[in-house]
């Protein structure tokens, strides 16, 4: 038996099940996948943005504190410690946003896998479930 005849006669079992057409039933799975795309795309974008935002305000305020500090009136100076710690917080802030920026890319694009070849992920979740 064909691959494409199992899972037309699955599609037809489906749609008897839920009362409709085979057509039908394709039809509302390809547009599932393609809201689920958007939907992805739409958080993926709305992180970066509110990723972007939050770093606008934390550099802005990095920026006050710093002029706070190194003001000549203050007397205040930092310490070779104090330096050293404000680079290694430094580089986890990067690297941690880095690994942040990394995953909502990844979410980004298999939503857009989604809104461009929505067909390819209906036909993996009726093979998903012919096995």
């Amino acid at each position: 038996m064909n691959v494409s005849t199992q899972v037309a006669e699955l599609l037809d079992v489906l749609a008897a099940r839920f009362g409709t057409t085979a057509e039908h039933l394709w039809t509302v799975m390809v547009q599932y996948y393609t809201l689920k795309g958007w939907l992805g795309a739409a958080v993926g974008g709305g992180f970066i943005l509110g990723g972007l935002v939050a770093g606008g305000f934390g550099r802005r305020a990095h920026q006050a504190v710093q002029r706070k500090l190194l003001a000549p009136n203050t007397g205040y100076d930092w310490d070779q410690n104090l330096r050293a710690a404000k680079e290694f917080r430094q580089v986890l802030l990067v690297a941690a946003g880095a690994l942040v920026t990394i995953g909502i890319l990844l979410v980004m694009f298999v939503g857009m896998e989604r809104i461009l070849v929505p067909e390819y992920f209906a036909l993996q979740e009726i093979l998903t479930i012919l096995k």
